[in-house]
């Protein structure tokens, strides 16, 4: 008993009331249950530092307080059967008390709040193993959770969210027009948050663990032919060397990402050992576009795959120095996709002019 957090349950203000039940005069007894709990003190200071001034309040961490409810139960054929109804009712809702003050006050959180804190903590420090979050992936994060607090999650606690709860919302999520792929992002994102809870010990399970996100649907390969990477590299090497056509070039031939592309800079062209150094990448977040690591956190070198790919970084380094005026100093802290004033191209600007390309060149599906 000294483990619970309430007290034994007693009665007050009992009386009887007669109640017809399917046609017949049935008497209840109706009472008022009292039970006493303990709840953190508000006036609870801290021990300071030196001599201890604090009031005996100020040094209880919990003070009693008196709950209530009115139950009702069957009056039984003696006296003991009444009383035996009486206090089962008594402990019945002792229980659902003791069960209410065992939730942690985290997860009687909205869900929708509980992520947003989440998410807030994952871009300040490492989380439970996890570090610290890209502004690309707090800003993905933070779009599902605008899909998750609008569509139910925002009023429903940690504790009250089930297995079945989240399956049937996947899936009405899916039948009003929600894609596959946001669902899954929206999943995604509450495994990751109910594994948290769980593993702080805020939950007993993890609700979402048991729930298969939608299928993909099935997609075309996103590549080119040996024909048409043949077209593709021919139709390049005839345009001016422009940001995209570079950033392009260094894709189909060299395996950069559009992020790298945008972040490599001339003192990462080594023309002699005809190489390349991948040292990061530009993200795009809340903020807007910002400088960051590689997916792996570390460097790479790529090696030039033709004579072609020199020629075309050639002509446009001396594009990107004439309009310098040809002024070298600090030209190789340039951007090779960038601006002559040392500004880097953004990548959704990059995608979006190489998308009027491959739609110019009638090709589908290759990003």
């Amino acid at each position: 008993m000294a483990d619970e957090k309430y007290t034994n349950a007693f009665v007050r203000d009992s009386k009887e009331i007669v109640r017809e039940v399917d046609g017949k005069k049935v008497t209840f007894i109706r009472f008022r249950a009292v039970a006493k709990c303990k709840v953190p003190n508000p006036d609870y200071v801290s021990k300071p530092d030196g001599k201890d001034t604090r009031t005996a309040s100020q040094k209880r961490r919990n003070v009693w307080q008196q709950v209530s409810t009115n139950l009702e139960v069957r009056k039984g054929r003696s006296k003991k059967q009444t009383d035996t109804n009486v206090t089962n009712a008594l402990e019945a809702w002792r229980a659902e008390l003791n069960a209410e003050a065992s939730v942690p006050e985290q997860a009687k959180a909205s869900v929708a709040d509980y992520i947003r804190d989440y998410i807030t903590l994952r871009e300040r420090v490492q989380v439970d193993g996890k570090g610290v979050l890209e502004k690309s992936t707090a800003l993905d994060y933070r779009k599902s959770l605008g899909r998750l607090e609008a569509n139910g999650f925002g009023s429903i606690s940690m504790h009250d969210v089930t297995t079945k709860f989240v399956r049937e919302w996947e899936r009405k999520q899916l039948e009003k027009g929600m894609s596959v792929y946001q669902v899954r992002k929206c999943h995604r994102l509450l495994h990751l948050v109910f594994d948290y809870a769980y593993r702080m010990e805020e939950l007993e399970a993890n609700p979402v663990a048991r729930v298969t996100p939608p299928s993909l649907p099935k997609k075309e390969p996103n590549s080119l032919t040996q024909g048409g990477m043949q077209y593709v590299t021919e139709q390049l090497e005839g345009l001016e060397p422009t940001p995209v056509v570079v950033a392009a070039y260094l894709g189909l031939h060299a395996g950069l990402r559009c992020e790298e592309a945008c972040a490599l800079r001339w003192s990462d062209v080594d023309f002699e050992r005809q190489t390349l150094t991948i040292r990061g990448a530009v993200g795009v977040g809340k903020g807007g576009s910002y400088m960051k690591d590689t997916k792996t956190g570390k460097s790479r070198i790529v090696d030039f795959d033709s004579p072609q790919m020199a020629s075309l970084l050639k002509k446009r380094q001396q594009l990107m120095l004439e309009q310098r005026g040809n002024i070298i100093t600090g030209f190789k802290d340039t951007f090779v996709c960038g601006n002559p004033d040392g500004g880097y191209a953004h990548p959704t600007t990059i995608s979006r002019q190489w998308a009027a390309l491959a739609g110019a060149w009638g090709l589908v599906g290759v990003s």
